[in-house]
């Protein structure tokens, strides 16, 4: 064997090694698979080349010529391949048609070679020192050409490397790798191409020997620079594969270089499509920008931050993102990981949360709503489950059972704060309502009551069972205290006990003495029925308040085109006669309102002196008008004037006579109406102040009311008629306690009933002077500023008194009120009239403006306007700085008489007694 064969020999082993070394650092590695396919072809041409050295005839030495060329003319490719995977250029690799150009060169030699028709670009000649000498033509060849050609790409790839990389290890890397491309380049050149040029044919062809300068050269970056050893991913990606959150690497330029499979499942896309992408395109962010915002390029780390996945089949995904740079041990920037987690189970997660604690929070302040209700009773109120545990008592258990909080805490039993007499009966009593025995109604019961220090107390216990998903969960009720009613039964026992003692002549004193203990007994009993009511009452007036500003303001709008469309077609007379209708009916939905803010705490009654006979007959006569009931007046004469707000009154009025005609059977029947004076004392047990009052008595002679009725008849929403609403009576006896007032009734089934009345006899001298209804619409001068935050109300309102012949501003909160009327006093042109919303969702009211323009001008004349308004505007408006308060919807004629007598400085009361704040 010659030294070329030895040689050769030694490359071949060396190739083989190097390949190994690879695949021992990286199996998988994209970089480390193209180095071993190089080793591999050039290995696999220098062990043949050594058959070709030791060859003895020239057949065997051409057979043995073109199996080394197979792994010859793989190199070229095999090299380009590893260069473009060294310099991030692999994306190209993913096209099949760019591997086929890369690699069609070789698959032409190949079949060219075993075809013959290159058996002429390549001689033999005998060697003196070795067997048979093969070598190529004196002049350049394709395949010469064909390494030549994919040397200087994989040059150019190397130069574009190094451009875009400027990493301190990459520069050292690129000078090794550039070193040993050339010299291999230039060795190869000089040994298989200027050789023969220059007739120096007794050389063998040794180019896959020289290429060993480039594979020490590459085995040098290996070893001092760590050529191959750090994959574009750094992490495993068997380990990164698994991983449940998405994980996207890119290169130093933000193009992906990998993904794991987690990504690739919700974008429906191969690894292989989305590697060579730019990050952009997966991740709803300009990653540069806020790279260069943040500093990230200097740090480890980022903060957290939040952006979208971009996925086709799927939409936008929300995701949370932790960005961290890639650095190798020379600190070098290698790229980014983009570690994030699919937010879209914590976002619904976080929706869900925030729903139920909006619904905590409700249930909450109803709750609180609850308990401040009843801590305010004085009674006793109590829940407690199943067994009889306590499980809720307001402040006055506290005071009347000596127990404390942490009694009641620690389990306390309700059957604990009962005598031992009356354990049996309330243990039956209570099994009974769970079992469902008896109805669930509030029933009253007389208990021997214990406290802690085993002191009694006689009392009745009203109680009903809980339904929880339609099944018992527990009893609640209210317990009243009847020591003082059971101490004046006790005392009358005692007195009738005396009595039996008494002469005969005493009798008559003692039946008129017991008669007197008894009526004290029922007028207790129906004042803390009269109690309950009142409570419950006063709970339903809490949602009066909230539909009433915006209905009124809807039936303003409404109203005021009506009446701007009225004074509009003066000629038809017939749409007039339909507008009037409609003007109508308006006003009739007004009354909806009107009875529902009967019960708002702050729906106070404007009063003034009444005559109350003309007024109950207009009322009474008119509601009965074609009815078949006959009404009967006996009025006591000279009948004192009442304290009353006409407009709730006549709706009192109204109710009651309704309800007494639905009464009467339907062949008819006598309504008897009475009015007198009538003086209160300390002797009487009604709940009033003493004083004087005007008694009003409605007497039918209808149906009646049964004793069970009775204690239910002024509840919200209790009715005995089919098409009653329940509200009727409940109004009435609202109305006329906020009158300082009281309603009672008298009945029994089959006899009628008798409703009396108890109003307040008015202080002052006289009754108060009736509006002029039918005073005409005349022309009026002066510049209006109006307020209102709904535009259709601007309009219309604008309009009408555009009409009036007044100039008109509007606007629609109170801080462009206050600008205009600076304008205005600036201009010395004030205005005359100012009209102001008292409500302004979102914006300053009329309350907060005309306190800031009165600040500024004590001579401003302005009315209050509101459909609902939960202050003290309606009956204070002079104190706050109002001429007068127009309750929403009013009609055209009510505004003119308001604006006419605000402008003669008439003291105004108000314009729509019957309208609701």
């Amino acid at each position: 064997m010659d030294f070329y064969s030895y040689f050769s020999f030694f490359a071949a082993i060396i190739y083989v090694y190097l390949g190994l070394y690879a695949f021992a650092l990286d199996k998988k590695s994209p970089l480390n698979r193209a180095f071993i396919l190089m080793c591999s072809a050039v290995a696999f041409k220098s062990f043949f080349a050594v058959m070709v050295y030791n060859s003895t005839i020239v057949s065997e030495c051409l057979y043995w010529h073109k199996i080394a060329d197979i792994g010859w003319t793989l190199f070229p490719a095999a090299a380009l391949t590893f260069f473009m995977t060294l310099t991030d250029a692999r994306p190209l690799m993913h096209y099949r048609l760019f591997i086929l150009c890369v690699y069609s060169p070789w698959i032409i030699f190949i079949c060219k070679s075993f075809s013959g028709a290159i058996d002429s670009m390549v001689s033999f000649k005998p060697s003196a020192y070795f067997g048979f000498h093969t070598f190529n033509n004196s002049s350049p060849n394709a395949i010469d050409l064909y390494f030549v050609v994919y040397s200087t790409i994989c040059i150019y790839f190397l130069l574009k490397w190094i451009k875009t990389n400027r990493s301190n290890r990459a520069r050292k890397q690129f000078a090794v790798l550039l070193a040993a491309t050339t010299a291999t380049l230039a060795a190869g050149v000089i040994t298989d191409i200027a050789l023969p040029l220059f007739n120096f044919k007794d050389v063998p062809l040794m180019a896959h020997i020289t290429i060993l300068i480039w594979f020490f050269g590459v085995w040098y970056a290996i070893s001092r620079y760590k050529l191959m050893t750090l994959s574009p991913a750094v992490l495993s990606e068997e380990i990164i594969s698994g991983i449940m959150d998405f994980v996207i690497i890119t290169n130093p330029g933000y193009t992906v270089t990998f993904v794991n499979g987690r990504v690739c499942d919700v974008s429906c896309l191969s690894a292989d499509e989305l590697i060579g992408r730019g990050v952009s395109e997966l991740v709803d962010i300009d990653i540069s920008k806020m790279l260069s915002n943040s500093g990230a390029k200097a740090s480890k780390n980022i903060e957290i931050f939040e952006s979208r996945l971009r996925t086709k089949p799927n939409g936008d995904i929300p995701i949370k993102i932790v960005l961290t740079s890639i650095y190798d041990e020379w600190k070098d920037l290698k790229g980014y990981l983009f570690c994030a987690s699919d937010e879209r189970a914590t976002k619904r997660l976080e929706f869900e949360i925030e729903e139920q604690n909006k619904v905590e929070k409700e249930l909450f302040l109803s709750k609180l709503k609850y308990q401040q209700l009843v801590n305010s009773l004085p009674q006793i109120v109590f829940e407690t489950d199943l067994s009889g545990r306590l499980t809720f008592v307001n402040r006055a258990a506290y005071d009347f059972f000596k127990y404390d909080k942490f009694d009641f805490d620690n389990g306390l039993n309700v059957m604990q704060m009962i005598h031992p007499s009356d354990i049996e009966k309330a243990t039956k009593n209570m099994a009974e309502m769970i079992s469902m025995k008896k109805a669930s109604e509030p029933s009253g019961r007389q208990y021997l009551m214990m406290r802690k220090d085993n002191t009694t107390f006689p009392a009745i216990v009203h109680s009903y069972v809980m339904i929880t998903d339609n099944r018992p969960s527990g009893i609640c009720g209210i317990i009243v205290d009847i020591t003082e009613l059971k101490n004046a039964r006790e005392r009358l026992e005692k007195i009738n006990d005396e009595l039996d003692y008494k002469v005969k002549e005493r009798t008559a004193e003692l039946a008129l003495i017991n008669e007197k203990l008894k009526n004290e007994i029922i007028a207790r009993e129906k004042m803390e029925a009269d109690i309950i009511k009142a409570a419950k009452i006063e709970s339903l007036g809490i949602i009066a308040g909230g539909i009433a500003h915006d209905f009124n303001n809807m039936l303003m709008g409404i109203l005021g085109n009506l009446s701007l469309l009225r004074t509009r077609i003066e000629s038809d007379a017939k749409a007039i006669e339909m507008i009037k209708r409609a003007e109508e009916v308006s006003f009739k939905a007004k009354t909806l309102t009107m009875q529902l803010l009967t019960f708002s705490k702050d729906n106070k009654p404007l009063t003034r002196p009444v005559l109350i006979g003309d007024m109950l007959k207009n009322t009474v006569s008119f509601t009965m008008r074609g009815s078949n009931v006959n009404c009967r007046f006996d009025f006591e004469k000279e009948l004192p004037c009442a304290e009353i707000d006409e407009g709730q009154m006549n709706q009192v009025f109204t109710n009651l006579a309704i309800n007494a005609m639905q009464a009467m059977p339907s062949s008819g029947g006598i309504l008897e109406i009475s009015a007198s004076h009538f003086e209160v004392n300390d002797q009487m047990y009604l709940p009033l102040k003493n004083g004087r009052y005007v008694k009003i008595t409605f007497k039918d002679n209808g149906a009646g009311i049964g004793e069970q009725e009775l204690p239910k008849l002024f509840d919200p929403y209790f009715t005995t008629k089919d098409k009653g609403s329940g509200l009727g009576l409940t109004s009435a006896f609202a109305i006329v306690r906020k009158h300082g007032g009281i309603i009672t009734v008298d009945s029994k089934k089959g006899e009628g009933a008798s409703f009396c009345l108890y109003l307040p006899v008015s202080s002052a001298p006289g009754a108060a002077k009736a509006d002029d209804d039918d005073e005409p619409v005349k022309r009026l001068e002066g510049r209006v500023l109006l307020l209102d935050d709904e535009v259709f109300i601007r309009e219309a309102v604008g309009e009408i008194l555009t009409t009036f012949g007044m100039s008109v501003d509007c606007c629609k909160d109170g801080s462009e009120a206050i600008e205009l009327y600076k304008k205005s006093m600036d201009e010395n042109n004030k205005y005359d009239i100012l009209i102001f919303d008292l409500t302004i969702p979102g914006g300053m009211g009329g309350v907060e403006t005309i306190e800031k323009i009165k600040a500024m001008d004590e001579s401003a004349v302005a009315i209050a306007s509101s459909g609902y308004y939960s202050g003290s505007v309606r009956s204070d408006y002079n104190r706050i700085g109002f001429k007068a308060f127009l309750a929403k919807p009013y009609k055209i004629e009510e505004l003119y008489r308001l604006i006419k007598r605000v402008m003669s400085t008439e003291i105004i009361i108000e314009t729509s007694p019957v309208s609701a704040e």
